[in-house]
């Protein structure tokens, strides 16, 4: 039984630990600032966070605390300098996101392949032995440009997901191409939900209810929402299909070269596994029913087409090998190289374009009943008074549309930079910074509070305090205390807690005690 006691005793102790150091990492978090609070839009800060005085951390573009944007980081850290706890924070973020980025890049197929074609290709005649280590020295690189681009994005208060997707790695291929496109795309496309919200709060204004087919339909770029919806599913069956496929092509080119054209056999066994680990990878189940995933509808039909079209494939590529080749030699690794690259492949494999395109513009009637759904609903909870504002909005439609259309929740149209309602787990710079909070806490508690007391010291003397002042002699804490008494009706009777008590007194008497700190 005390063992038993003394167990239970020591979690308990463990978890009011784990409880009060969330309660101190809230309060720092909150209260202090980070670089990315500190980041500036044409000049101007752009924060409207608030000090513990409920003072602005910025008036007039002037900051009113002493290490604004690097608040967190000297806790954490506590070095001289601001620019060395930014750094220090930073550093241990890169860290994290290269292990977390080396572990992706050896399970994702598509990387695996570049790397292998790159390695093949440098380790030639007696140093062919060495293509294991060039392979994952290539890796190693990859992986931190991926995570210097993440660090990139983190810096500029953007979330970065923890774990990487084949549809979110950038460093790869034709990854570079593929984000410019994508961030273009992005924005165009947030202009079109801009003015969707608005006229959706409009009109539900104007006719008190939920919208009407002809009603949505006579919406403002209505028309561009549903051809951004069929391009973003083009897209991303592209992303997902013709990305590994130009890895395969540039392995054959690497591999085989020019006697590709003698070994066709080989080159049709790299098509065919490629067409296999893309319905392992994308989990396509050729007899399903993918209604409610349209890109899923068009890969797998996609798919069948490649299946069916191995051999034309084959013949297409080692029939036009001797061209890619001279097209890509001597090309740098720019995005006007890849550019010219991929429109060879285009050419010589229109077919496999045009099944795509086939698929995906057969599917805009689908798409435009989906759109039409997800505005009307949207419009039924604007009239109800579920959603308001012209941001809830927003998030409210394209939730909707990747629900209905793309058959998930997650989507890289990010307002705001804020990657909340994205289905993937993502982080960003000062949630990095929370989870350090709570690890150094559990660590090192007392250095973190004396840093913090620090800051509170030289913040109450930037804004008004004497330059004697010491927060270790100032009021931290008020304690009011309060008695009063109150006659019973009956003499030596007393309620209390619902039951009558005896004591031989007429009063009953209670105290209460009240407190005021920071």
């Amino acid at each position: 039984k005390d063992l038993l006691s003394s167990i239970g005793s020591y979690f308990e102790d463990l978890a009011k630990a784990a409880r009060d150091d969330l309660y101190i990492t809230e309060y720092l978090t909150n209260n202090f600032s980070c670089l990315t609070d500190a980041l500036q839009s044409s000049g101007k800060y752009d924060t409207d966070k608030l000090m513990l005085s409920g003072k602005p951390f910025v008036s007039n573009n002037t900051p009113n605390v002493e290490w604004f944007g690097a608040e967190l980081e000297y806790i954490l850290y506590g070095m001289d300098t601001k620019l060395g706890n930014q750094a220090a924070a930073s550093g241990v973020i890169f860290a994290i996101r290269f292990v977390l980025n080396l572990i992706y890049s050896f399970t994702d197929a598509e990387i695996r392949s570049f790397t292998l074609a790159a390695a093949t290709a440098a380790c030639v005649g007696p140093i062919a032995f060495a293509v294991p280590l060039v392979q994952a020295v290539l890796h190693i690189g990859l992986s931190m440009a991926e995570s210097a681009y993440d660090m990139m994005r983190l810096l500029e208060g953007s979330s970065v997901p923890i774990f990487k997707s084949q549809s979110t790695w950038v460093c790869k291929g034709t990854g570079v191409v593929k984000e410019i496109g994508k961030e273009v795309f992005e924005t165009v496309s947030e202009k079109v939900i801009d003015t969707v919200s608005e006229e959706i709060i409009k009109k539900v204004d104007e006719v008190g209810g939920e919208l009407s087919d002809s009603a949505v339909s006579a919406i403002g770029d209505f028309t561009q929402m549903v051809t951004d919806e069929t391009d973003a599913i083009r897209e991303q069956v592209e992303n997902d299909i013709i990305a590994p496929f130009e890895n395969v092509i540039r392995r054959v080119m690497n591999v085989y070269g020019s006697s590709a054209q003698n070994m066709k056999d080989q080159v049709q066994d790299d098509i065919e596994e490629l067409i296999k680990d893309l319905e392992t990878n994308l989990r396509i189940d050729p007899n399903a029913d993918y209604s409610d995933n349209l890109p899923k509808k068009v890969e797998a039909e996609v798919l069948k087409y490649m299946k069916s079209n191995a051999k034309g494939l084959t013949d297409t590529l080692v029939n036009s090998i001797s061209e890619l080749i001279s097209t890509a030699d001597g090309m740098q690794a720019t995005e006007d190289s890849l550019k010219k690259f991929t429109k060879l492949i285009r050419e010589k494999f229109s077919g496999l374009f045009n099944s795509i395109n086939k698929s995906v513009e057969s599917l805009r009637s689908t798409v435009e009943k989906k759109v039409t759904e997800a505005i009307k609903a949207v419009s039924k909870e604007v009239q109800k008074g579920v959603t308001k504002g012209a941001d809830k909005v927003k998030t409210a439609i394209q939730n909707k549309l990747n629900k209905s259309v793309r058959g998930h929740e997650d989507y890289n149209i990010n307002y705001g930079g804020k990657a909340s309602n994205t289905a993937m787990l993502s982080m960003d710079y000062k949630e990095y910074l929370y989870l350090f909070t709570v690890i150094g806490l559990a660590c090192n508690e007392s250095n973190m509070l004396q840093r913090a007391a620090v800051l509170m010291e030289v913040n109450c003397k930037k804004n008004g305090a004497p330059d004697n002042y010491d927060i270790n002699r100032a009021y931290t804490l008020i304690e009011g205390r309060g008695y009063c008494s109150v006659p019973t009706v009956f003499y030596g009777a007393v309620l209390k807690d619902g039951k009558w008590e005896f004591s031989g007194s007429n009063k009953y008497e209670f105290s209460c005690r009240s407190y005021a700190a920071y």
